[in-house]
């Protein structure tokens, strides 16, 4: 499940800046101030703009996919051998319009998430868990499918939607469906399994509303400087869980990996757009920082560019057709997680 870790430092950060407590030394006018977090609400709008977009065309490849199910009185198989080509069509669309949405949220994600006021998007979108599975950070809502099925709390959308195209949770698979080639390569069945189209349609629907909600929250949100510090204390320290993630993922360990999510995107490009809505963040929080502690507000600036560009490049390498092994992502997760919990110690020390 997309899920991010918070720490004893983030959680010890978020409550000194609750508290007012945080940088209360810095001197800052109102201009700056707005300036200086201008770009967080730009990228939010901007980015949360394509993702309506993005799964708008996610909705309608499903609710082809629907009607073609519909038609064929559910029978997969038959409609495996009758339709195959149209059925490979929407589908492939479908898979290209779920990676378009989760890069356009990857980008704002961190903003997102820091946000008191968009923060249950980021549950509801991205890290939010199932009733099965956990007791905290469980979604706040079901899907009621067009068949009369109910999920009950399934876990956050991006999570059902790719588990469903890819097909790596059984439960969400057509039923007696059988391998039906999608990726062009017949060595490979993975993800060669047709969705459930219910769940596909329910989920592609409630994806659309609550892009759409996102929008709107975000065009309305005046942006603070409090955000831009929350966000980052709850990102920081979370930078090599996204790789260790990576590293259990398809994307490393192959037909080996059990993990039902990241096969859609990689954990490391996510990561890589990822880090730049941090730098985004950051860059709003720069100014007030270096006016209580120029030299440590630069450091931070250096390790955090550093670590982009070391993460952009594995991002780079693996789009190009590298295959990195796990001991190598297990160590660029160790340098991430050492790497942000720094920055997020270097952070609460300046505002201290």
């Amino acid at each position: 499940m997309h899920h991010l870790r918070v720490t004893a430092t983030s959680t010890t950060l978020v409550l000194l800046l609750l508290t007012g407590c945080a940088v209360s030394t810095a001197p800052q006018t109102a201009g700056t101030t707005a300036s200086s977090v201008n770009s967080m609400k730009l990228q939010v709008t901007e980015r949360s703009a394509e993702l309506s977009r993005a799964s708008a065309a996610l909705r309608k490849a499903s609710t082809e996919y629907l009607r073609l199910a519909t038609e064929a009185e559910f029978d997969y198989a038959t409609l495996a051998k009758s339709k195959p080509d149209e059925l490979r069509k929407i589908l492939l669309e479908a898979r290209q319009a779920f990676r378009n949405a989760s890069t356009s949220y990857a980008y704002m994600e961190a903003i997102v998430a820091g946000a008191p006021a968009l923060a249950d998007f980021d549950l509801i979108l991205d890290t939010g868990t199932s009733a099965a599975e956990s007791d905290d950070g469980v979604v706040p809502f079901d899907l009621k499918l067009p068949d009369g099925r109910t999920l009950s709390k399934p876990g956050n959308l991006f999570s059902v939607i790719e588990s469903t195209l890819w097909g790596t949770r059984v439960t969400y698979r057509a039923p007696n469906a059988p391998v039906f080639e999608l990726d062009g390569d017949p060595a490979s069945t993975f993800g060669d399994v047709l969705p459930d189209a219910a769940v596909l349609s329910s989920a592609a629907d409630a994806l659309v509303e609550q892009a759409g909600l996102l929008e709107k929250a975000g065009a309305a949100w005046q942006p603070t400087e409090k955000d831009a510090y929350i966000a980052l204390l709850i990102m920081l320290p979370s930078l090599g869980d996204y790789i260790a993630a990576w590293k259990e993922s398809h994307f490393v360990m192959g037909d080996a990996s059990t993990d039902p999510d990241y096969v859609a995107v990689s954990r490391i490009a996510d990561l890589d757009n990822v880090m730049k809505g941090i730098q985004i963040t950051y860059s709003a929080v720069e100014p007030q920082l270096a006016s209580v502690d120029a030299a440590a507000a630069g450091t931070l600036r250096s390790e955090l560019d550093a670590l982009a560009a070391e993460i952009a490049a594995a991002a780079k390498a693996e789009a190009g057709g590298r295959r990195y092994s796990s001991l190598e992502a297990g160590a660029l997760a160790d340098k991430a997680a050492q790497s942000g919990q720094k920055m997020a110690d270097a952070l609460l020390a300046i505002t201290e």
